[in-house]
């Protein structure tokens, strides 16, 4: 049995999709038979899952898992009796999966149930990586935060790669615990839809980050909605300015990072605090000495305008403090805004091969 399972291309896979569910079902009751004759059960070897779009629509060819194992529990019963039918098969059928990529539409509660039976079965070796599509961990018709819940509470140890794509909702706890509990982490990248909410916030930011060996990183932050309505401006102004120390100086302190993607959640802010954040890499009003730690910076993508109130002062900082710095991705209509001005001007002198983009 080959050590990868890839649906997309069925030539790299010695079975079809479709089969998957039915394929764990029978290595699970054959595996039981070897342990009542005392004979040694069947190792797969799987260690990469790669399942395709999953649609609602049951009957649809590209949704495998769910509904073979539906159609193969004969007892018909709740979904904790199939997710644990399920989990109990690639536990069984496959201990060593330690790679998961799935996509799914957001709605679909048994989608859920079925690729948080896979991360439950997979615990043996522990999932190293999960890419994700379309994540809503958020349902508030039913239970919330339960795939990444579920993902991190049993494999927070050994995860060290997370993507999650065009995600709707994710809970920013969740994150906090991501980078809180997560030492091995090395890759951390976190792409909301249009529509989507996937940010740390900088009020929940509390504990101690202890993934020092990440070197990737893309995340959307948020201040507070609302702190108080009743305080004095001078006072949330405080606020503010400590928990984006904080939030900044936790990513400061992950010295081995390659490459950082910064943005902000505007979606829900009015103009003028929209602005503000524009400020938060600045040295005079923002947090952009916190990062002075970043030796080993390549790239980095300032996925907002945090660009607009740079100056003299922060080039020269990046070009004191990221030596290694190679390429600057801004999110401008045309690169041309950026590089007419004469501080961008000065450090492209500086930096002959420090090479800018845009989209």
């Amino acid at each position: 049995m080959g050590g990868n399972i890839y649906p997309h291309s069925p030539k790299h896979c010695p079975f079809c999709i479709r089969q998957f569910g039915s394929f764990l079902k029978t290595l699970m009751d054959d595996n039981k038979k070897k342990a009542t004759s005392g004979a040694p059960a069947v190792d797969t070897r799987i260690k990469a899952l790669v399942l395709p779009n999953i649609h609602v629509d049951s009957s649809n060819p590209t949704f495998p898992i769910w509904s073979d194992f539906m159609s193969l529990d004969s007892n018909g019963g709740e979904d904790s009796g199939r997710r644990e039918l399920l989990r109990e098969a690639v536990e069984r059928g496959c201990p060593k999966l330690q790679h998961i990529e799935c996509s799914w539409f957001a709605d679909d509660d048994d989608v859920e149930v079925a690729i948080n039976a896979l991360t439950e079965g997979c615990k043996t070796w522990g999932l190293k990586s999960f890419y994700a599509m379309y994540l809503n961990d958020l349902d508030y018709y039913h239970r919330s935060r339960s795939i990444l819940e579920t993902l991190l509470m049993h494999h927070s140890g050994t995860l060290e790669e997370i993507e999650l794509k065009e995600c709707e909702i994710v809970v920013s706890d969740d994150l906090m615990f991501l980078f809180s509990n997560c030492k091995n982490l090395k890759r951390v990248k976190i792409e909301p839809s249009d529509s989507g909410e996937a940010v740390i916030c900088f009020n929940e930011v509390v504990s101690e980050w202890v993934c020092r060996d990440l070197k990737e990183l893309h995340l959307v932050l948020s201040r507070p909605r609302i702190l108080s309505l009743y305080e004095p401006t001078e006072w949330l102004e405080t606020q503010v300015r400590r928990m984006g120390k904080s939030v900044y100086g936790q990513i400061g302190r992950l010295v081995r990072l390659e490459i950082l993607s910064l943005a902000f959640d505007e979606g829900e802010y009015p103009n003028a605090q929209t602005k503000e954040f524009e400020y938060d890499l600045t040295r005079e009003r923002g947090w952009l000495a916190e990062l002075a730690g970043l030796k080993e910076l390549r790239h980095f993508d300032a996925a907002t305008d945090f660009w607009s109130r740079m100056g003299q002062g922060e080039v020269e900082f990046m070009d004191a403090q990221w030596p290694k710095l190679e390429k600057m991705t801004f999110k401008v209509f045309s690169l041309e805004i950026i590089m007419k001005e004469p501080h961008w001007q000065w450090l492209q002198k500086r930096r002959p091969n420090l090479k800018f983009s845009a989209y």
